[in-house]
C-alpha cells in the first residue's frame, strides 16, 4: 500500500526532528542493552530547592545543583490509566527515548508531593505530566497527558539539551546507539566464548584451552573499554561549566 504525500510528508519530518526513525522497543538488542535501556527514575519527595539559600531543599538527595537538566515524572494516582500504561509500557520503553533520558537527571514525584512543591504545584494536574528543568531549576517546559508521545518527548529533551549542553544532543543520542550496536556484538562474542568454555569443560584440550584463555583476556578488555567509552559519553560538556573552549 502507498502512503498518501501528506502521511509521508508527516513520517519524513518526524525523522528530521528527532535525528531518525523512532525505534520502538528494544527487543532484538541483547539482555545487557535492554538493561541499559531502562529509565532509572530517582524517586523524590520534592524538587524545588529551598528559596533561602542556593542548596537543594529536603530531596532525597541533597545537592546544591543538579549536574543535569532535569527530566521530572509525575504519574498518575492511578497506575491502570490507559494514558499511564501507554507511557510506561510504550513511550518510555522506546529507544531513542531511553538513550536521550540517560542525559537528565530522571526524577519520579508522586502528585501529592507535587503539589506541595513551589516549583511543582502547577503540574500536579491534570497526571500524568513530565516537567523539564534548567541545572538551576528554570522550568524549561512541561507536556501532560496525551501530549506526551515519543516523539514530542524527543522534542522537548532536544530543546532542553540544546540549552545545556555544548555537544549537538541528536548526535550523542547516535552514538550511544551505536555504543549499544557495540555491546550487542561483544554480548555475541562473550555467549560464543562461554559455550566454548562449556565444550571443553566436557571435551578437555589444553591446546584449544589457552587460546580460549587468550580470547577471554581480549573479550574482559573490550568490555573495560566499552565502559570506558560509555562513561565518557554520559558525560558531555555542559554550557557555562568553563570547559567549552574546543567543543
Amino acid at each position: 500500500m502507498t502512503l498518501p504525500r501528506f502521511a509521508l510528508t508527516v513520517a519524513v519530518a518526524a525523522i528530521l526532528a528527532t535525528g531518525g526513525p523512532l525505534r520502538a522497543g528494544c527487543g532484538d538488542r541483547s539482555g545487557a542493552s535492554r538493561q541499559k535501556l531502562k529509565i532509572s527514575w530517582l524517586v523524590v519527595t520534592d524538587v524545588a530547592p529551598d528559596p533561602a539559600t542556593t542548596g537543594a531543599g529536603s530531596r532525597a538527595v541533597e545537592k546544591a545543583e543538579w549536574d543535569r537538566p532535569m527530566m521530572v515524572y509525575i504519574p498518575s494516582d492511578d497506575p491502570n490509566d490507559s494514558i499511564t500504561r501507554k507511557l510506561e509500557g510504550v513511550v518510555f520503553t522506546n529507544e531513542k527515548v531511553a538513550i536521550a533520558a540517560k542525559f537528565f537527571e530522571t526524577l519520579k514525584i508522586s502528585r501529592k508531593c507535587a503539589l506541595d512543591d513551589r516549583l511543582l504545584a502547577s503540574h500536579a494536574d491534570p497526571t500524568p505530566q513530565i516537567v523539564f528543568l534548567e541545572r538551576d531549576f528554570t522550568e524549561h517546559t512541561a507536556l501532560q497527558k496525551k501530549q506526551i508521545s515519543a516523539s514530542k518527548l524527543l522534542k522537548a529533551m532536544g530543546s532542553l539539551a540544546r540549552a545545556e549542553y555544548v555537544s549537538e544532543f541528536n548526535a550523542m543520542v547516535r552514538a550511544y546507539g551505536k555504543l549499544l550496536d557495540e555491546l550487542d556484538r561483544l554480548e555475541g562474542r562473550r555467549a560464543v566464548l562461554a559455550k566454548q568454555r562449556k565444550r571443553l569443560e566436557d571435551q578437555p584440550n589444553p591446546a584449544r584451552l589457552r587460546k580460549l584463555e587468550h580470547e577471554e583476556k581480549a573479550h574482559e578488555a573490550a568490555m573495560d573499554a566499552w565502559m570506558e567509552k560509555e562513561e565518557k559519553l554520559l558525560e558531555p560538556r555542559l554550557k557555562g561549566d568553563g570547559k567549552e573552549a574546543g567543543a
